[in-house]
């Protein structure tokens, strides 16, 4: 196996999102401690880039999404460990995490 970051017991409820972020349309932190990641709705067409960490240094979640209008990525409560920061964001989004 390569650099691979590994992260271990995430202790946040796994069911449903407890949170959102919502005309999310520049880069910032959304959260500051472990979480899960649920939807990306796109309300503006552009890209958006998801990192795990915070002050936007830190591993990225994903690859940078380019979404259209009303387009929806499901990610199922995905883990995030170090808090969840949006960087290099055109369009506008909502998020959904717990």
């Amino acid at each position: 196996m390569g650099t691979a970051t590994i992260n271990w017991d995430l202790d946040v409820p796994a069911a449903v999102p407890t949170g959102s972020a919502l005309g999310v349309s520049e880069a910032g932190q959304i959260k500051d401690r472990p979480g899960r990641l649920w939807d990306i709705v796109c309300l503006a067409a552009g890209s958006i880039t998801l990192l795990d960490g915070t002050a936007g240094s830190a591993a990225t979640l994903l690859p940078t999404l380019q979404m259209t209008a009303g387009q929806v990525v499901s990610l199922h409560g995905f883990p995030f460990f170090s808090g969840l920061y949006v960087s290099a964001v055109t369009g506008e989004f909502n998020l959904s995490f717990a």
